[in-house]
């Protein structure tokens, strides 16, 4: 009578909650030392389970979605120190002797569109809201010249939206800038040779992607009289 003994690895389970229902993320990962080592499996439901062998490891790159970013990590409700705003994190539960619950949060990802307290001769309007989350549109901005003053120049994020020239698509710092109308006409169609003292401008910023300041240089208006 021959006895036959067979050895397994124990494995332990690995459970892992991926943010909330209507808010997930995506979690791609590989158990290290086994035949899926480095072959890397995706994952976007909001709870599921990976058998790890004893003493293996996890390798996870967490991928938060479009306009958000991972607000909490913790495994074992040991939380783990993360990047600011991080949108994507590679992490490695290692060493895996039981099982293990790890749990990952995600929050919206906002940006401040930030208008001077001063803007000397000048006012700017917009939205009633000053945050808006990555990706969205802010919408339109009207900027007006003081009585006896016209616009000389716009900036965003540093960089000058000359209003003299015409600008339909400008890449700024960190978002898009669509200009549509100046003194009250289709900025397309606006002759700026006809007209120097610009005295309004109305754009739209899209697609933001940091925090925007909005800032606007005026001087004095004059006109000659020959």
């Amino acid at each position: 009578l021959a006895l036959e003994v067979v050895f397994e690895l124990k494995a332990y389970s690995v459970n892992v909650v991926n943010g909330s229902t209507g808010l997930v993320g995506t979690v791609e990962y590989y158990v290290s030392g086994t035949s899926g080592d480095g072959n890397w499996t995706t994952n976007t439901s909001a709870a599921f389970t990976v058998a790890v062998p004893s003493g293996g490891s996890l390798v996870m790159r967490i991928t938060a979605s479009e306009g958000n970013y991972i607000s909490v990590l913790s495994v074992d409700s040991h939380s783990e120190t993360l990047p600011d705003n991080a949108e994507s994190y590679v992490f490695t539960v290692a060493d895996v002797t039981g099982n293990t619950s790890v749990e990952i949060s995600y929050r919206g990802l906002f940006y401040d569109v930030i208008l001077p307290d001063d803007t000397g001769f000048a006012t700017i309007s917009g939205p009633a809201e000053t945050s808006f989350q990555k990706g969205t549109d802010p919408g339109l901005y009207v900027v007006e010249a003081a009585e006896g003053h016209y616009i000389s120049a716009i900036r965003v994020n540093g960089t000058v939206l000359d209003p003299y020239v015409y600008f339909s698509d400008a890449i700024t710092g960190g978002c898009r800038i669509f200009g549509f109308e100046v003194n009250g006409e289709e900025i397309s169609l606006y002759d700026a040779a006809g007209d120097y003292r610009i005295t309004s401008v109305t754009f739209r910023i899209e697609s933001i992607s940091r925090d925007t300041v909005i800032e606007v240089e005026t001087d004095d208006l004059y006109y000659k009289i020959n």
